[in-house]
């Protein structure tokens, strides 16, 4: 899910194309100055993994914190499961697990 760090809406969010979809979520956001987490239902997009790990992995200039932060865990996890260690799945509603 991409959403802007106050949470609301990206522009456009109502006229997104397939694979691109709006999405709502219950999230737990960084207050004023990432002190104090507030909770806060976001609609946002929601993107494809296939789209969405190639913009994390690679660096770009001015990315938002939280998308430098998740590249380590990312490349982490897609180690694991190329040398087999853990072996992704799919719920029956299509949910990773």
């Amino acid at each position: 899910m991409i959403f802007l760090p106050d949470g609301a809406p990206l522009p456009g969010i109502e006229t997104l194309t397939a694979p691109l979809q709006p999405v709502t979520r219950d999230l737990v956001l960084a207050g004023t100055g990432g002190i104090i987490p507030r909770r806060a239902t976001v609609t946002d997009m929601a993107v494809p993994l296939g789209l969405a790990l190639p913009l994390l992995l690679n660096p770009r200039e001015g990315e938002h914190a939280s998308v430098t932060g998740w590249r380590y865990p990312l490349r982490l996890a897609l180690t694991c499961v190329a040398q087999q260690r853990v072996h992704p799945a799919l719920t029956a509603q299509g949910h990773g697990c």
